[in-house]
């Protein structure tokens, strides 16, 4: 009997190590296979692919194999050459131990592997973009971006990609640098590097633009979205900066307005509509009327995709009006704040996030509700960090409900808690998570101490042991408490400990 051999695995979404932790994630799998479904069961081309092995991915690792095969010989027969396709269903196959299918779909990989040429660079070039856009779907709402550099790569390959892919990649390169910027903005970065990432994106967005312009293919929405981030970076520079960063630019004399226009003139799909509709909404050009009639449109257009998207900004805007004491057919205050509230809980139905619970946190204080700000605030912080939040002043704004409460104590933690994370968020570097937030608890374990304990004698009554990262949050808030608060007396390493100091010193007795 022939002995069976694991073949080696292949490069393809099944044992790519940056989709390992999402592969485990099956809630996340279920969540998301349905929008994915949504895009799957749309007309696929070799552009949108990339739908046909995500979903694959994402049905393999919910033990749905079967389907996970039906969907990866779906992108064959659209794209017989697709080279993640091949290699996921080796492994496929390998795991269902169908061991002849494997070698066989194995001598078919190699052999286009094998060659090399214009068309072989382009089959390269397009595995490299969908792990990007794989990569790129699980980082949604995430302050990384593992997916730039595949994107950049495949950019640089792409020579002879067809021209549909090539504007594609350059805008998904853009976007995300663009993406990237806005952290920096976030951490105060010095202007310098502000200001080069800028022109980074906006020369992304300029190629992909050319490529459009040169070629004219059926790609014309993603060439639209280059023109609205154009004008979109445009609003966003200074004046007196605009020169520096468009000198070499066939915008440089262009207006936000322009840029949209011309995007509007290639495509008037949802995605595009709604992301001028966002921009029009914003107090430096206060058209919030065109603005929500936009984010309509493209809501009424595509109500799932674009739900979450259109609620969140509508919330956005009507609040922004209330803010700067706007109105439209004289609205009250308050019913724009209700407007508002309305807006970020539909928009949540769609997907929660960090900053629509803040908002909504921000306008139950408004209205005097402190204690259902709290609990949105609460929820916020505890959702996780993605790159739309600020939870430095989400703690503020805890505090402050907390002071109209009269917890001062609570209120105190909450602003020593809003210094470390504002502190932790500058030593952040943009495209990577925050450091250390996951160690700023609530010191509600330790409500139930009464006095100290100890009656032995014994010159300490705890000891802490911690990791550097916490230090702040250990000094500063639980030390602090136990000692100040609660009378006990602890011996922090830093602090206290001596050379040669005797063991019974150091032991902690309760």
């Amino acid at each position: 009997m022939e002995k069976k051999v694991k073949m080696s695995a292949i490069s393809c979404h099944l044992t790519w190590k940056s989709l390992k932790e999402y592969a485990q994630d099956t809630k996340k799998l279920e969540l998301d296979l349905p929008h994915i479904e949504e895009h799957y069961n749309e007309t696929l081309t070799l552009l949108t692919m990339r739908y046909g092995n995500i979903r694959g991915f994402m049905l393999f690792n919910l033990d749905q194999s079967r389907e996970a095969e039906k969907s990866f010989r779906k992108v064959l027969e659209v794209d017989p050459y697709n080279l993640n396709a091949m290699g996921n269903l080796v492994v496929l196959y390998e795991a269902q131990f169908m061991y002849g299918k494997a070698r066989e779909m194995q001598a078919k990989l190699k052999a286009l592997l094998a060659e090399g040429g214009t068309k072989g660079e382009a089959r390269q070039a397009r595995a490299i973009a969908e792990q990007a856009f794989a990569i790129q779907w699980f980082e949604q709402d995430k302050r990384d971006f593992g997916h730039l550099t595949y994107f950049e790569e495949a950019a640089r390959r792409s020579e002879h990609a067809l021209p549909e892919e090539k504007v594609a990649w350059k805008f998904q390169c853009g976007l995300a640098v663009y993406r990237l910027c806005l952290q920096l903005l976030q951490a105060k970065a010095p202007l310098g590097n502000i200001l080069s990432t800028r022109c980074k994106a906006l020369s992304y967005f300029n190629d992909a633009i050319h490529v459009y312009e040169e070629h004219r293919p059926d790609n014309s929405r993603d060439a639209a979205l280059c023109w609205v981030f154009i004008g979109i970076i445009v609003l966003d520079t200074e004046e007196s900066e605009r020169h520096d960063l468009f000198n070499r630019s066939h915008v440089a004399e262009t207006t936000p307005k322009d840029c949209f226009d011309t995007a509007l003139g290639l495509s008037r799909t949802p995605y595009v509509v709604r992301r001028i509709g966002e921009q029009l909404g914003r107090p430096e050009l206060k058209e919030y009327a065109k603005a929500l009639g936009m984010l309509d449109e493209a809501l009424e257009q595509n109500p799932r995709r674009c739900g979450w998207f259109c609620h969140d900004r509508k919330g956005i805007i009507f609040f922004t009006m209330f803010k700067h004491k706007t109105s439209l057919q004289e609205q009250s205050p308050d019913s724009m704040l209700q407007e508002a509230l309305t807006n970020f809980k539909k928009a949540v139905g769609f997907k929660e996030t960090y900053s629509d619970y803040d908002y909504i946190g921000q306008i139950h204080l408004e209205l005097g509700d402190y204690q259902s700000a709290i609990c949105a605030f609460r929820q916020a912080v505890n959702h996780g960090i993605d790159d739309r939040c600020n939870p430095g002043l989400t703690h503020r704004l805890w505090a402050k409900c907390l002071e109209q409460l009269d917890e001062f104590e609570g209120a105190e933690e909450q602003h020593f808690t809003a210094r470390i994370v504002e502190q932790k968020l500058a030593q952040s570097m943009p495209g990577h998570p925050i450091p250390g937030l996951d160690t700023l608890r609530s010191l509600s374990a330790f409500r139930q101490v009464e006095m100290p304990r100890n009656k032995q004698g014994y010159k300490y009554d705890f000891f802490v042991s911690y990791s550097s990262k916490d230090d702040e949050w250990v000094v500063g808030v639980l030390v602090k408490t136990l000692e100040e608060t609660y009378g006990f007396k602890g011996l922090v390493h830093d602090r206290d400990f001596q050379v040669r100091l005797q063991l019974d010193v150091i032991r902690t007795m309760w």
